[in-house]
């Protein structure tokens, strides 16, 4: 799948939040990278296979999740009937969720945005209403939850409250699991969003000067 691109009011290409912190933190490199030769050797399957199935297993649920939200019939008819039963998993765990958190409204679904002021976009998955409060919600397929997903929705929350000039009162993830009915749901406390802001705004920096040092070499 073809990545999205960002473009700033100037019209130049801007990074995504996930380009950013995949190409200059890395803190949960060695453990992806762990868990693939894990389950290509458990399951003797090419490592990259296993990658990109987990990847086509997530786009398809947040597809699923998408259609739902938007009351509209989902066209499975691009996807392998084995991905499409692995991913009602993760679609039925996000249905028991929404009858356990019960959000007002949803919002926005898959919202491309584009931070001006700091260079940068992404897709937020959603933005739901509930007790009068706006709150970022993230669904993950992964296995596990990691420090950069912090990161990610801070770097989110910040994007929305600058073209909506609206406060978002707390990020959250929505975990899914594939193996069977089940989700996990993570708010996150307003310390470590804070934080990982902060963090994000450092990476940023980082891919800076290392656009700046890449030209070395090549000029």
């Amino acid at each position: 799948m073809a990545h999205k691109k960002y473009y700033n009011t100037t019209g130049d290409v801007v990074p995504s939040v996930t380009t950013v912190i995949s190409n200059n933190l890395g803190w949960n490199k060695q453990m992806l990278i762990a868990w693939s030769k894990k389950m290509a050797l458990n399951e003797g399957r090419d490592s990259d296979e296993v990658k990109d199935q987990a990847a086509a297993l997530g786009t398809i649920t947040h597809y699923l999740i998408e259609c739902k939200i938007k009351n509209t019939i989902p066209d499975i008819s691009q996807y392998k009937k084995e991905d499409l039963i692995i991913a009602r998993n993760g679609y039925l765990g996000f249905c028991d969720w929404e009858a356990f958190w019960k959000p007002a409204e949803y919002k926005h679904n898959e919202v491309s945005l584009v931070s001006n002021q700091y260079n940068y976009g992404g897709t937020i998955d959603i933005i739901a209403s509930k007790d009068n409060k706006l709150h970022i919600l993230d669904i993950k397929t992964s296995n596990h939850i990691h420090p950069e997903m912090v990161i990610q929705l801070a770097a989110y929350k910040q994007m929305f409250e600058e073209n909506f000039n609206d406060k978002i009162d707390s990020c959250c993830i929505i975990k899914l699991s594939k193996d069977k009915q089940q989700y996990n749901f993570f708010p996150m406390t307003d310390e470590q969003v804070s934080a990982g802001w902060d963090v994000f705004k450092n990476l940023l920096e980082v891919q800076k000067h290392k656009n700046v040092l890449n030209k070395f070499g090549k000029e």
